[in-house]
């Protein structure tokens, strides 16, 4: 019923429960859901980064590879009848393209642990003014009703961090 958008009052008449019981077990099934999600979440992130520690391996034992004397053989005739083995050995300084998985790998990692410096998101009044003020509203704890068209607000730019948990908490 509550994931139904019905309201705690109306889930208690129909339960016959009060309205604090109903209120109670809505927090309690937030708290679970929480503890839930961040269990998915911490197992979701462990696996990635073991396969993330693979892929870099495997990026590193190529580079180092790369880094060696290329050999190559090949048969010559030398003269009727005979053929002469051919020895070429070349220096390598390494295919770059490891460097760039390699760099793949860390910034990935980096992004899945939440190292990366948070991104600012620009609230932009794009859609209609009355969302944009629900919005504001909400941000600045300001109740319902101010901020209406033609009242001066002043507003201090604030920085959102994108990898932040929004959702709300009641």
């Amino acid at each position: 019923m509550y994931l139904r958008m019905i309201p705690q009052y109306k889930i208690a008449e129909e339960l016959n429960l009060s309205p604090a019981t109903v209120s109670r077990d809505i927090r309690e099934l937030h708290e679970e859901w929480k503890t839930s999600r961040l269990y998915d979440m911490n197992e979701a992130k462990r696996k990635e980064l073991a396969r993330i520690d693979v892929l870099e391996r495997q990026y590193w034992e190529g580079w180092e590879l790369s880094k060696q004397k290329a050999h190559s053989e090949a048969d010559a005739i030398a003269g009727p009848g005979s053929t002469v083995t051919l020895h070429q050995k070349r220096e390598q300084f390494g295919d770059p393209r490891y460097l760039n998985g390699i760099m793949s790998c860390i910034n990935k990692r980096c992004e899945i642990l939440g190292l990366n410096a948070p991104k600012s998101l620009e609230l932009n009044p794009g859609k209609t003014w009355a969302q944009f003020i629900g919005v504001q509203n909400n941000i600045m704890n300001l109740p319902p009703g101010h901020g209406a068209p033609g009242e001066e607000i002043n507003v201090t730019p604030i920085l959102i961090d994108a990898t932040a948990d929004l959702t709300p908490t009641e």
